[in-house]
């Protein structure tokens, strides 16, 4: 059709968010293993196959698509036994100027969730304490 296209390579969200809220997908000493799973099923439910994930240890699990689910997921997961004060960030517009990192903990993650914006990643796992020390990094518009 004669139209010029350029394709010019990306960087997940599921990597570039976390990285972004200063929150390392593995270190030593938090996490050794990481999953990446998306909250949704076709029809707008919850995909809930992964919850297992957050009990192992040593483990970091990435949740696209997972904010509208929030409430759901920290209930079903704190049945299945995961940990009530697993560190949990809600990482809502990742590397933009309104990023916005919410850091709580599995059994608050329901309340928490209503201050996070969609896009937002979840990251449920230890390494969620680097936030504290690791810098945050977002694109400021005005500077590009």
């Amino acid at each position: 059709q004669g139209i010029r296209v350029r394709v010019i390579p990306g960087i997940s969200s599921a990597v570039a968010a976390p990285a972004a809220a200063g929150i390392p997908l593995t270190a030593r000493g938090y996490a050794t293993n990481v999953s990446i799973v998306s909250a949704h099923l076709a029809g707008s439910r919850l995909n809930a196959d992964w919850l297992p994930l957050l009990q192992l240890q040593n483990h970091t699990t990435v949740v696209l698509m997972g904010l509208s689910f929030a409430s759901e997921i920290a209930e079903k997961a704190l049945l299945r036994g995961a940990p009530p004060d697993m560190p949990v960030a809600i990482v809502s517009n990742a590397t933009l100027a309104s990023q916005k990192v919410i850091v709580t903990s599995l059994d608050n993650l329901s309340d928490k969730s209503r201050q996070g914006v969609r896009p937002a990643v979840l990251v449920f796992g230890d390494v969620v304490q680097l936030n504290s020390i690791l810098p945050q990094y977002f694109i400021d518009q005005d500077k590009g």
